[in-house]
Protein backbone atom coordinates (compact mmCIF):
# COMPACT_ATOMS: atom_id res chain seq x y z
CA UNK A 1 0.00 0.00 0.00
CA UNK A 2 3.01 2.05 0.65
CA UNK A 3 2.81 2.33 -3.53
CA UNK A 4 -0.59 2.46 -3.85
CA UNK A 5 -2.81 5.37 -6.18
CA UNK A 6 -4.50 6.79 -3.45
CA UNK A 7 -3.11 8.77 -1.30
CA UNK A 8 -5.31 8.29 1.35
CA UNK A 9 -4.48 4.72 1.35
CA UNK A 10 -0.62 5.48 1.31
CA UNK A 11 -0.88 7.86 4.36
CA UNK A 12 -3.06 5.01 5.97
CA UNK A 13 -0.22 2.67 5.43
CA UNK A 14 2.47 4.58 6.68
CA UNK A 15 0.61 5.61 10.24
CA UNK A 16 0.02 1.93 10.61
CA UNK A 17 3.99 1.00 9.86
CA UNK A 18 5.24 3.54 11.82
CA UNK A 19 2.74 2.78 14.85
CA UNK A 20 4.02 -0.96 14.35
CA UNK A 21 7.72 -0.02 14.10
CA UNK A 22 7.26 1.99 17.48
CA UNK A 23 6.07 -0.65 19.40
CA UNK A 24 8.66 -3.14 18.52
CA UNK A 25 11.81 -3.78 20.18
CA UNK A 26 14.22 -2.40 17.82
CA UNK A 27 17.13 -3.88 19.27
CA UNK A 28 18.38 -6.29 16.64
CA UNK A 29 20.09 -4.48 14.07
CA UNK A 30 20.13 -7.37 11.37
CA UNK A 31 16.40 -7.10 11.25
CA UNK A 32 16.22 -3.99 11.24
CA UNK A 33 18.46 -3.83 8.36
CA UNK A 34 16.43 -6.23 6.34
CA UNK A 35 13.40 -3.81 7.40
CA UNK A 36 14.94 -0.75 5.97
CA UNK A 37 15.95 -2.68 2.92
CA UNK A 38 12.34 -3.11 1.74
CA UNK A 39 11.64 0.13 2.96
CA UNK A 40 14.08 2.57 1.72
CA UNK A 41 13.16 2.84 -2.07
CA UNK A 42 9.43 3.89 -1.03
CA UNK A 43 10.10 5.70 2.03
CA UNK A 44 12.40 7.78 -0.99
CA UNK A 45 9.63 8.09 -3.35
CA UNK A 46 7.36 9.02 -0.42
CA UNK A 47 9.64 12.19 0.76
CA UNK A 48 7.84 13.77 -2.40
CA UNK A 49 4.39 12.25 -1.72
CA UNK A 50 1.12 15.07 -2.70
CA UNK A 51 0.25 14.13 0.96
CA UNK A 52 1.64 15.99 4.15
CA UNK A 53 1.54 13.36 6.51
CA UNK A 54 2.62 10.77 4.31
CA UNK A 55 5.87 12.88 3.58
CA UNK A 56 6.37 13.48 7.47
CA UNK A 57 5.96 9.59 8.42
CA UNK A 58 8.84 9.06 5.46
CA UNK A 59 11.25 11.02 7.11
CA UNK A 60 10.28 9.61 10.98
CA UNK A 61 10.42 6.22 9.28
CA UNK A 62 13.64 6.70 8.35
CA UNK A 63 14.92 8.64 11.16
CA UNK A 64 13.51 6.07 13.21
CA UNK A 65 15.06 2.90 11.62
CA UNK A 66 18.92 4.41 10.01
CA UNK A 67 20.83 4.61 13.08
CA UNK A 68 19.74 1.37 14.62
CA UNK A 69 20.23 -0.68 11.36
CA UNK A 70 23.41 -2.71 11.24
CA UNK A 71 26.07 -1.86 8.45
CA UNK A 72 24.22 1.63 8.50
CA UNK A 73 26.98 3.34 6.38
CA UNK A 74 25.93 1.92 3.56
CA UNK A 75 22.61 2.68 3.24
CA UNK A 76 22.91 6.57 3.55
CA UNK A 77 24.07 7.74 0.21
CA UNK A 78 20.53 7.05 -0.70
CA UNK A 79 19.15 8.61 1.59
CA UNK A 80 20.77 11.66 1.28
CA UNK A 81 19.88 11.27 -2.99
CA UNK A 82 16.43 11.69 -2.13
CA UNK A 83 16.65 14.41 0.69
CA UNK A 84 18.86 16.47 -2.26
CA UNK A 85 16.63 15.54 -4.80
CA UNK A 86 13.97 17.82 -2.98
CA UNK A 87 16.29 20.28 -0.66
CA UNK A 88 18.91 21.46 -3.46
CA UNK A 89 19.38 23.44 -4.94
CA UNK A 90 16.24 24.97 -3.80
CA UNK A 91 14.14 23.33 -1.12
CA UNK A 92 10.30 22.35 -2.88
CA UNK A 93 9.17 21.45 0.52
CA UNK A 94 6.30 24.04 1.26
CA UNK A 95 5.51 22.49 4.88
CA UNK A 96 8.13 24.55 7.85
CA UNK A 97 7.82 21.71 10.07
CA UNK A 98 8.59 18.88 7.36
CA UNK A 99 11.68 21.22 6.37
CA UNK A 100 13.05 21.49 10.04
CA UNK A 101 12.42 17.34 10.85
CA UNK A 102 14.82 17.02 7.61
CA UNK A 103 17.18 19.29 9.03
CA UNK A 104 17.18 17.86 12.74
CA UNK A 105 17.66 14.28 10.71
CA UNK A 106 20.71 15.71 9.10
CA UNK A 107 21.93 17.16 12.89
CA UNK A 108 21.59 13.34 14.05
CA UNK A 109 23.68 12.03 11.05
CA UNK A 110 26.54 14.07 11.04
CA UNK A 111 26.81 13.89 15.05
CA UNK A 112 25.94 9.87 15.30
CA UNK A 113 27.58 8.83 11.42
CA UNK A 114 30.97 10.77 11.13
CA UNK A 115 32.76 8.18 9.03
CA UNK A 116 29.48 7.38 6.51
CA UNK A 117 29.57 11.90 6.51
CA UNK A 118 32.79 11.71 4.43
CA UNK A 119 30.91 9.34 1.71
CA UNK A 120 28.55 11.73 1.16
CA UNK A 121 29.85 14.95 2.19
CA UNK A 122 29.45 16.75 -0.74
CA UNK A 123 25.32 16.29 -0.44
CA UNK A 124 25.19 16.85 3.30
CA UNK A 125 26.77 20.08 2.85
CA UNK A 126 25.02 21.18 -0.10
CA UNK A 127 21.92 20.63 1.72
CA UNK A 128 22.48 22.22 4.32
CA UNK A 129 23.92 25.41 2.87
CA UNK A 130 20.78 25.68 0.66
CA UNK A 131 18.61 25.14 4.08
CA UNK A 132 20.70 28.14 5.72
CA UNK A 133 18.39 30.22 3.07
CA UNK A 134 15.14 29.12 4.43
CA UNK A 135 13.14 31.37 5.80
CA UNK A 136 11.93 29.30 9.19
CA UNK A 137 14.32 30.89 11.79
CA UNK A 138 14.12 26.78 13.15
CA UNK A 139 15.69 25.39 9.77
CA UNK A 140 18.45 28.35 9.48
CA UNK A 141 19.58 27.65 13.34
CA UNK A 142 19.67 23.99 12.69
CA UNK A 143 22.00 24.07 9.76
CA UNK A 144 24.07 26.06 10.79
CA UNK A 145 24.45 23.63 14.17
CA UNK A 146 25.03 21.09 11.56
CA UNK A 147 28.03 22.87 9.59
CA UNK A 148 29.65 24.17 12.22
CA UNK A 149 29.50 20.11 14.06
CA UNK A 150 31.44 19.22 10.14
CA UNK A 151 33.66 21.57 10.25
CA UNK A 152 34.71 21.65 14.02
CA UNK A 153 35.35 17.22 13.86
CA UNK A 154 36.44 16.93 10.22
CA UNK A 155 37.58 20.87 8.26
CA UNK A 156 39.01 18.43 5.81
CA UNK A 157 35.38 17.42 4.69
CA UNK A 158 34.26 20.80 4.20
CA UNK A 159 37.79 22.61 3.02
CA UNK A 160 36.23 21.94 -0.58
CA UNK A 161 33.13 24.00 -0.43
CA UNK A 162 34.24 26.48 2.61
CA UNK A 163 33.81 29.38 0.55
CA UNK A 164 30.23 28.02 -1.03
CA UNK A 165 29.05 27.84 2.60
CA UNK A 166 30.17 31.52 3.42
CA UNK A 167 27.41 33.03 1.32
CA UNK A 168 24.63 31.05 3.23
CA UNK A 169 25.79 31.52 6.48
CA UNK A 170 26.13 35.12 5.57
CA UNK A 171 22.01 34.61 5.33
CA UNK A 172 22.15 33.16 8.78
CA UNK A 173 23.83 35.52 9.87
CA UNK A 174 21.17 38.11 8.44
CA UNK A 175 18.23 36.80 10.83
CA UNK A 176 16.58 39.10 13.09
CA UNK A 177 16.58 36.53 15.86
CA UNK A 178 20.01 36.73 17.99
CA UNK A 179 19.90 33.07 18.57
CA UNK A 180 19.90 32.31 15.15
CA UNK A 181 23.16 34.98 14.45
CA UNK A 182 24.57 33.33 17.13
CA UNK A 183 24.87 29.59 15.65
CA UNK A 184 25.37 31.40 12.06
CA UNK A 185 28.21 33.00 13.82
CA UNK A 186 29.82 29.92 15.47
CA UNK A 187 29.22 28.15 12.01
CA UNK A 188 30.73 30.79 9.98
CA UNK A 189 33.96 30.90 12.32
CA UNK A 190 34.41 26.86 11.83
CA UNK A 191 33.99 27.05 8.66
CA UNK A 192 36.55 29.76 7.96
CA UNK A 193 39.41 27.98 9.73
CA UNK A 194 38.41 24.59 7.82
CA UNK A 195 39.99 26.31 4.66
CA UNK A 196 41.14 30.02 5.59
CA UNK A 197 43.13 31.23 2.49
CA UNK A 198 39.84 30.53 0.54
CA UNK A 199 37.33 32.48 2.99
CA UNK A 200 38.28 34.58 5.63
CA UNK A 201 38.34 37.71 3.04
CA UNK A 202 34.23 37.19 2.36
CA UNK A 203 34.10 36.05 5.90
CA UNK A 204 36.04 38.54 8.02
CA UNK A 205 33.89 41.31 5.23
CA UNK A 206 30.78 39.81 7.32
CA UNK A 207 31.80 39.47 10.95
CA UNK A 208 33.60 43.06 10.82
CA UNK A 209 29.96 44.68 10.73
CA UNK A 210 29.02 42.83 13.94
CA UNK A 211 30.60 44.83 16.68
CA UNK A 212 27.49 47.36 16.67
CA UNK A 213 24.81 44.64 16.56
CA UNK A 214 22.08 44.84 18.93
CA UNK A 215 22.14 41.61 20.56
CA UNK A 216 24.88 41.25 23.94
CA UNK A 217 24.91 37.81 23.02
CA UNK A 218 26.25 38.22 19.49
CA UNK A 219 28.61 40.79 20.11
CA UNK A 220 30.31 38.83 22.61
CA UNK A 221 29.90 35.99 20.20
CA UNK A 222 32.06 37.99 17.36
CA UNK A 223 35.03 37.92 19.85
CA UNK A 224 34.89 34.68 20.93
CA UNK A 225 35.41 34.03 16.72
CA UNK A 226 38.35 36.72 16.87
CA UNK A 227 40.00 35.31 19.77
CA UNK A 228 39.89 31.61 18.06
CA UNK A 229 40.46 33.43 14.53
CA UNK A 230 43.74 34.70 16.44
CA UNK A 231 45.01 31.69 17.58
CA UNK A 232 44.62 29.62 14.47
CA UNK A 233 44.79 31.00 11.10
CA UNK A 234 47.89 31.36 9.82
CA UNK A 235 49.13 34.56 8.69
CA UNK A 236 51.14 33.38 5.48
CA UNK A 237 47.97 31.69 3.89
CA UNK A 238 46.05 35.03 4.14
CA UNK A 239 47.18 38.12 2.75
CA UNK A 240 46.79 40.85 3.56
CA UNK A 241 47.67 39.09 7.23
CA UNK A 242 44.47 39.09 9.53
CA UNK A 243 45.69 40.24 13.05
CA UNK A 244 45.92 43.92 11.93
CA UNK A 245 41.78 43.46 11.28
CA UNK A 246 40.96 41.19 13.95
CA UNK A 247 42.63 43.10 16.67
CA UNK A 248 40.28 46.21 16.23
CA UNK A 249 37.32 44.17 16.78
CA UNK A 250 38.61 43.05 20.57
CA UNK A 251 39.23 46.59 21.32
CA UNK A 252 35.63 47.34 20.32
CA UNK A 253 34.47 44.88 22.43
CA UNK A 254 36.39 46.64 25.40
CA UNK A 255 34.57 49.48 24.74
CA UNK A 256 31.02 47.99 24.81
CA UNK A 257 28.48 49.35 27.19
CA UNK A 258 27.23 46.32 28.61
CA UNK A 259 29.78 44.40 31.21
CA UNK A 260 29.50 41.30 29.92
CA UNK A 261 30.18 42.18 26.30
CA UNK A 262 33.52 43.97 27.50
CA UNK A 263 34.25 41.30 30.03
CA UNK A 264 34.43 38.91 26.99
CA UNK A 265 36.30 41.19 25.80
CA UNK A 266 38.60 41.62 28.61
CA UNK A 267 39.04 37.57 28.04
CA UNK A 268 40.07 37.71 24.51
CA UNK A 269 42.67 40.57 25.31
CA UNK A 270 44.37 38.66 28.39
CA UNK A 271 44.69 35.48 26.03
CA UNK A 272 46.65 37.26 22.96
CA UNK A 273 50.12 36.35 23.79
CA UNK A 274 48.79 32.55 23.60
CA UNK A 275 46.51 33.48 20.74
CA UNK A 276 48.89 35.57 18.72
CA UNK A 277 49.13 34.22 14.71
CA UNK A 278 52.97 33.51 15.25
CA UNK A 279 53.03 33.12 19.11
CA UNK A 280 56.16 35.55 19.05
CA UNK A 281 57.04 38.21 21.25
CA UNK A 282 58.01 41.37 19.51
CA UNK A 283 60.78 43.97 20.93
CA UNK A 284 61.28 44.94 24.22
CA UNK A 285 58.96 46.74 26.90
CA UNK A 286 59.01 50.64 26.09
CA UNK A 287 60.85 52.94 28.80
CA UNK A 288 57.79 54.27 30.33
CA UNK A 289 54.90 51.38 31.71
CA UNK A 290 52.28 51.60 33.57
CA UNK A 291 51.42 51.17 37.20
CA UNK A 292 48.06 48.28 37.90
CA UNK A 293 46.52 51.61 39.52
CA UNK A 294 47.02 53.38 36.28
CA UNK A 295 45.29 50.90 34.13
CA UNK A 296 42.03 51.82 33.04
CA UNK A 297 38.64 49.80 33.68
CA UNK A 298 37.90 47.46 31.88
CA UNK A 299 41.27 46.42 31.97
CA UNK A 300 41.99 45.16 35.73
CA UNK A 301 45.49 45.81 36.35
CA UNK A 302 48.02 45.50 33.70
CA UNK A 303 47.77 43.01 31.04
CA UNK A 304 50.42 39.97 30.63
CA UNK A 305 53.74 40.94 29.16
CA UNK A 306 53.40 38.59 25.64
CA UNK A 307 49.34 40.55 25.53
CA UNK A 308 51.29 43.89 25.41
CA UNK A 309 53.74 42.71 22.83
CA UNK A 310 51.47 42.02 20.48
CA UNK A 311 49.52 45.52 21.03
CA UNK A 312 52.74 46.92 20.48
CA UNK A 313 53.38 44.57 17.13
CA UNK A 314 49.89 46.10 15.10
CA UNK A 315 50.18 49.86 16.94
CA UNK A 316 50.22 51.66 13.50
CA UNK A 317 47.21 50.33 11.77
CA UNK A 318 45.14 50.13 15.13
CA UNK A 319 46.19 53.90 15.67
CA UNK A 320 45.26 54.82 12.46
CA UNK A 321 41.92 53.35 12.43
CA UNK A 322 40.63 54.14 16.22
CA UNK A 323 41.47 57.73 14.93
CA UNK A 324 39.45 58.00 12.36
CA UNK A 325 36.31 56.76 14.26
CA UNK A 326 36.88 59.79 16.69
CA UNK A 327 35.99 62.01 13.91
CA UNK A 328 32.90 59.75 13.16
CA UNK A 329 29.15 61.70 13.14
CA UNK A 330 27.83 59.13 14.92
CA UNK A 331 28.02 59.59 18.80
CA UNK A 332 28.42 56.28 19.92
CA UNK A 333 30.94 55.56 17.05
CA UNK A 334 33.16 58.15 18.12
CA UNK A 335 32.91 57.49 22.26
CA UNK A 336 33.37 53.91 21.43
CA UNK A 337 36.61 54.50 19.34
CA UNK A 338 37.85 56.82 22.50
CA UNK A 339 37.29 53.96 25.12
CA UNK A 340 39.31 51.71 22.38
CA UNK A 341 42.09 54.32 22.51
CA UNK A 342 42.21 54.73 25.86
CA UNK A 343 42.52 50.71 26.17
CA UNK A 344 44.96 50.54 23.44
CA UNK A 345 47.54 53.63 25.00
CA UNK A 346 47.36 51.16 28.18
CA UNK A 347 48.45 48.12 26.52
CA UNK A 348 50.54 50.06 24.27
CA UNK A 349 52.40 52.46 27.29
CA UNK A 350 55.03 53.93 26.43
CA UNK A 351 55.23 52.86 22.93
CA UNK A 352 53.04 55.31 22.13
CA UNK A 353 55.37 58.50 21.53
CA UNK A 354 55.89 57.04 18.08
CA UNK A 355 52.84 58.11 17.38
CA UNK A 356 52.14 61.02 19.55
CA UNK A 357 51.31 63.27 17.10
CA UNK A 358 48.48 61.36 15.36
CA UNK A 359 46.99 60.10 19.04
CA UNK A 360 47.52 63.76 20.22
CA UNK A 361 45.29 65.59 17.13
CA UNK A 362 42.64 62.87 16.94
CA UNK A 363 42.50 63.43 20.63
CA UNK A 364 42.42 67.49 20.76
CA UNK A 365 39.68 66.96 18.35
CA UNK A 366 37.69 64.94 20.87
CA UNK A 367 37.77 67.41 23.57
CA UNK A 368 36.07 69.94 22.19
CA UNK A 369 33.10 67.27 21.15
CA UNK A 370 29.68 68.13 21.15
CA UNK A 371 29.37 64.76 23.61
CA UNK A 372 30.10 64.93 27.20
CA UNK A 373 31.21 61.30 27.41
CA UNK A 374 33.28 61.66 24.47
CA UNK A 375 34.98 64.62 26.01
CA UNK A 376 35.36 62.75 29.48
CA UNK A 377 37.06 60.61 27.94
CA UNK A 378 39.78 62.17 25.92
CA UNK A 379 40.30 63.82 29.02
CA UNK A 380 41.21 60.32 30.31
CA UNK A 381 43.17 59.64 27.32
CA UNK A 382 45.03 63.15 27.92
CA UNK A 383 45.90 61.91 31.68
CA UNK A 384 47.59 58.90 30.29
CA UNK A 385 49.69 60.66 27.65
CA UNK A 386 50.99 62.58 30.39
CA UNK A 387 52.21 59.41 32.23
CA UNK A 388 53.24 57.38 29.22
CA UNK A 389 54.74 60.59 26.92
CA UNK A 390 57.43 63.12 28.29
CA UNK A 391 55.50 65.94 28.79
CA UNK A 392 58.47 67.71 26.74
CA UNK A 393 57.28 65.77 23.89
CA UNK A 394 54.02 66.50 23.92
CA UNK A 395 54.14 70.11 24.60
CA UNK A 396 56.29 70.36 21.84
CA UNK A 397 53.82 68.68 19.84
CA UNK A 398 51.02 71.34 20.98
CA UNK A 399 53.07 73.93 19.76
CA UNK A 400 53.79 72.98 16.56
CA UNK A 401 50.61 71.81 15.18
CA UNK A 402 48.39 73.95 17.09
CA UNK A 403 46.81 77.04 15.21
CA UNK A 404 48.03 80.26 16.66
CA UNK A 405 45.05 81.97 15.84
CA UNK A 406 43.18 80.74 18.13
CA UNK A 407 39.50 79.15 18.01
CA UNK A 408 38.08 75.63 18.64
CA UNK A 409 41.41 74.06 17.02
CA UNK A 410 43.60 75.72 19.45
CA UNK A 411 41.16 75.00 22.42
CA UNK A 412 41.71 71.44 21.56
CA UNK A 413 45.08 71.53 21.55
CA UNK A 414 45.31 73.27 24.91
CA UNK A 415 43.21 70.83 26.43
CA UNK A 416 45.60 67.82 25.65
CA UNK A 417 48.58 69.51 26.77
CA UNK A 418 46.80 70.65 30.35
CA UNK A 419 45.49 67.24 30.82
CA UNK A 420 48.75 66.05 30.35
CA UNK A 421 50.32 68.61 32.43
CA UNK A 422 48.41 67.84 35.55
CA UNK A 423 49.07 63.81 35.40
CA UNK A 424 52.86 64.14 34.43
CA UNK A 425 56.27 63.18 36.85
CA UNK A 426 57.81 66.51 38.97
CA UNK A 427 60.88 65.21 36.71
CA UNK A 428 58.45 65.85 33.17
CA UNK A 429 57.24 69.02 34.26
CA UNK A 430 60.38 70.42 35.44
CA UNK A 431 62.06 69.83 31.88
CA UNK A 432 58.74 71.02 30.12
CA UNK A 433 58.81 74.33 32.16
CA UNK A 434 60.36 76.21 29.21
CA UNK A 435 58.10 75.24 27.37
CA UNK A 436 55.00 75.67 29.04
CA UNK A 437 56.22 79.75 29.67
CA UNK A 438 55.96 79.82 25.81
CA UNK A 439 52.18 79.61 25.82
CA UNK A 440 51.35 82.96 27.47
CA UNK A 441 53.19 84.68 24.65
CA UNK A 442 50.37 83.38 22.04
CA UNK A 443 47.79 86.01 22.29
CA UNK A 444 44.95 84.11 20.80
CA UNK A 445 45.19 81.52 23.19
CA UNK A 446 44.67 83.95 25.89
CA UNK A 447 41.37 84.35 25.45
CA UNK A 448 37.65 82.48 26.75
CA UNK A 449 38.75 78.71 28.21
CA UNK A 450 41.82 78.72 26.73
CA UNK A 451 43.00 81.02 29.22
CA UNK A 452 42.27 78.88 31.73
CA UNK A 453 43.87 76.20 30.61
CA UNK A 454 47.27 78.19 29.75
CA UNK A 455 47.45 78.78 33.34
CA UNK A 456 46.52 75.27 34.30
CA UNK A 457 49.45 74.21 32.55
CA UNK A 458 51.92 76.71 33.70
CA UNK A 459 51.26 76.63 36.67
CA UNK A 460 51.33 72.56 37.17
CA UNK A 461 54.88 72.76 35.74
CA UNK A 462 55.76 76.16 38.24
CA UNK A 463 54.75 74.06 40.46
CA UNK A 464 56.39 71.18 40.12
CA UNK A 465 59.66 73.49 39.25
CA UNK A 466 59.65 75.71 42.33
CA UNK A 467 62.97 76.11 44.06
CA UNK A 468 64.58 74.25 41.31
CA UNK A 469 65.07 75.63 39.08
CA UNK A 470 66.19 79.43 39.62
CA UNK A 471 67.26 80.23 36.62
CA UNK A 472 63.63 80.24 35.06
CA UNK A 473 62.41 82.29 37.90
CA UNK A 474 62.34 85.54 36.40
CA UNK A 475 60.55 84.20 33.21
CA UNK A 476 57.89 82.12 35.23
CA UNK A 477 57.04 85.23 36.85
CA UNK A 478 56.56 87.26 34.23
CA UNK A 479 54.51 84.79 32.22
CA UNK A 480 52.58 84.33 35.67
CA UNK A 481 51.89 88.46 35.90
CA UNK A 482 50.71 88.45 32.45
CA UNK A 483 48.14 85.43 33.03
CA UNK A 484 46.84 87.32 36.03
CA UNK A 485 46.57 90.65 34.23
CA UNK A 486 44.62 88.96 31.69
CA UNK A 487 42.57 87.28 33.79
CA UNK A 488 39.23 88.66 35.29
CA UNK A 489 38.48 88.44 38.65
CA UNK A 490 36.65 85.41 39.37
CA UNK A 491 38.82 83.26 37.03
CA UNK A 492 41.58 84.77 38.84
CA UNK A 493 40.74 83.97 41.89
CA UNK A 494 39.54 80.07 41.02
CA UNK A 495 42.61 79.68 38.50
CA UNK A 496 45.56 82.04 38.99
CA UNK A 497 45.66 82.87 42.64
CA UNK A 498 47.91 79.91 43.53
CA UNK A 499 50.08 80.46 39.96
CA UNK A 500 50.91 83.80 41.32
CA UNK A 501 51.45 82.48 45.02
CA UNK A 502 54.21 80.30 43.38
Amino acid sequence: CLSDADKITRKRGLDRLFDHLQSQNLGDAQQVRQALDILLPHCAVLLGDAAERSRELAVEILSLLLFKAENNNELLPPVMDAIKDRYFPTSVEPTEEIRLLVVQFLCKIVKQMPSAVESCADSILQVLGACCNDSFPDVKKNSAVALQHIANTSPATCSGVAKSLVKPLTSVLQHQQQKVRVEGLKALSAVTIANPSATFEDAFAVISKLSFDRSPQVRSALLATVSVWMKNLSESSIDPAPAPRLLPLLFQGLADELPDVKSAAVSAVLELGNNSMEGKMIDDEPERTLADADVPAPLEGRPPAAARAVVRSLLEPMVNLLLGGISDWLVETRLRSCNALLCLCALAEGSIISHITGIAKGVAHGLVDDDEQVRSRCKDISHLIGKLVPLPDTLSVVLKNSPRTGGESAEGWLKLARGASESASQLDAVAALPMALELPSVDAWLVGPGLGDVIGIVGSCISASSQKVSSLAGDAYNASARLGALADGTAFNQQGEQLMGL
